[in-house]
């Protein structure tokens, strides 16, 4: 009887050693498990970090490499335009004025830059130059036809014809192209046609005092 029983107590003991053991693995299971959960979620988000960051890369490159081609395309049209192009700013600075500056004013670049743009215009033209000005810079309205002459290196006064259109941040980028001897071909024909016109006239006073005087005979 005495082993019957001790038998029993010990089929209840390991009953309990297995139901403890149970109980104590149960949670070392759900942590494991909360383990592998949390490392693929770490693995996922490092991966998907790594996927947004390559693209971020990828798309800054390439805005990178626009940016760069713009820049560039904007350089060989600066370069090559046969007309002065520049951008000036409503402080009464060129900003950028292209290499033709030279051929059409004699003026490098760098003194070009280095002087308000009124210091080049003719006082004569100074109130009209800061007229077009203001209607760009507060109005927003872009210059179709605009003179003004501005003063050459070598001191003479050449006639520019300008078109500008106003950017939001204060900019004005212009195109001038020198009309100086059209405008005094302009002016020779004008002189011509005054002259003719004159010449016509002293002509038809001379037939009408001809023509009086062959009356009165």
């Amino acid at each position: 009887e005495g082993k019957r029983v001790h038998d029993q107590i010990r089929a209840h003991v390991g009953a309990l050693i297995n139901a403890e053991q149970v109980m104590l693995q149960e949670p070392r299971t759900r942590a494991a498990s909360s383990s592998r959960r949390a490392r693929m979620v770490i693995l996922g988000g490092g991966l998907f970090c790594c996927v947004v960051i390559g693209m971020a890369a990828i798309r800054i490159r390439r805005d990178i490499a626009g940016r760069q081609r713009a820049e560039a395309e904007l350089e060989r049209f600066f370069s090559l335009s046969l007309d002065f192009l520049c951008i000036a700013s409503a402080d009464g600075y060129f900003k950028r004025v292209s290499p033709a500056v030279t051929d059409v004013l004699g003026w490098t670049v760098a003194e070009f830059l280095s002087r308000p743009f009124l210091d080049f215009v003719h006082p004569d033209d100074h109130a009209a130059t800061l007229r077009e000005v203001e209607r760009q810079t507060v109005a927003g309205e872009k210059v179709l036809h605009f003179e003004n002459r501005y003063r050459h290196r070598d001191g003479s006064w050449r006639v520019l014809s300008w078109r500008s259109m106003p950017q939001p941040d204060g900019l004005m980028y212009a195109t001038a192209r020198d009309v100086t001897e059209l405008k005094k071909s302009q002016d020779a024909m004008l002189d011509l046609n005054d002259q003719l016109e004159a010449r016509v006239e002293e002509r038809t006073a001379e037939l009408a005092q001809a023509n009086e005087s062959l009356l009165r005979s």
